[in-house]
């Protein structure tokens, strides 16, 4: 599946309308609908859940946090590497799912909501 690819991070208790409201605005923002999303592997569930009300056919994609943290991108986070072991979720899911084998850019850098935060990527091309 190609496209776009949208990296959420999500802390625990976020509220699906955090998220849905952070992903209208991701949608605006590359002028597109958005059905590609990646997290943090032990985060899949939370976000597909949250992601129902807005998203239903949602595909969430789980990346393991040592993955994450070997993605560069252009704003990491000491606080999140803290808590989960990468100093960034959404760049780095965004980026690292919408790679593949390949290489991708970010679209969208990292968009913070309440206890949410965002950012697209899609595949470069060759």
């Amino acid at each position: 599946m190609s496209g776009p690819v949208v990296g959420i991070g999500m802390r625990p208790g976020a509220l699906p309308g955090d998220l849905a409201e952070l992903v209208a605005r991701l949608e605006r923002a590359v002028g597109t609908p958005l059905r590609r999303f990646a997290t943090l592997d032990r985060r899949v569930a939370d976000v597909t859940a949250a992601l129902r009300s807005c998203r239903p056919e949602a595909v969430v994609e789980g990346v393991a946090a040592e993955v994450l943290a070997a993605v560069e991108v252009p704003h990491p986070s000491a606080v999140v590497g803290a808590a989960v072991g990468t100093g960034s979720v959404a760049e780095a899911a965004a980026l690292a799912v919408a790679a593949g084998t390949g290489r991708a850019k970010l679209l969208v850098p990292k968009l913070t909501g309440s206890g949410v935060t965002g950012a697209v990527a899609v595949a470069e091309e060759e």
